[in-house]
């Protein structure tokens, strides 16, 4: 079952708006029934992200935080991680790299 809580303008989800889905939830802005600005998702897996979305991908700066606290921060390309740093606390390493195509 979806859940709706927020903004509707000319029938479609416009502005602030919190979404309950099957496998996610998102707390963030949409545009024209898409999420699209800046939201938070959290995965059912215990998976989360925090960022700029467009056209409901990851699109621009975010972080992904793994449940076992192993998270990627950088740009994002189309839902794919395109640049940025991830970190594994368990290791003590951090790895620097340009992703394309995750």
């Amino acid at each position: 079952m979806n859940i709706f809580m927020g903004e509707i303008k000319e029938n479609k989800r416009n502005g602030f708006c919190i979404e309950e889905f099957p496998v996610l939830k998102y707390k963030g802005t949409c545009k024209n029934n898409s999420f699209c600005g800046t939201g938070i998702i959290i995965f059912n897996n215990g998976n989360k992200y925090i960022g700029q979305m467009y056209i409901s991908a990851f699109n621009g700066f975010g972080k992904i935080i793994a449940k076992d606290n192993i998270y990627f921060i950088g740009e994002f390309k189309n839902g794919y991680r395109y640049k940025g740093i991830s970190f594994y606390p368990k290791d003590k390493g951090l790895l620097e790299a340009n992703w394309e195509y995750n």
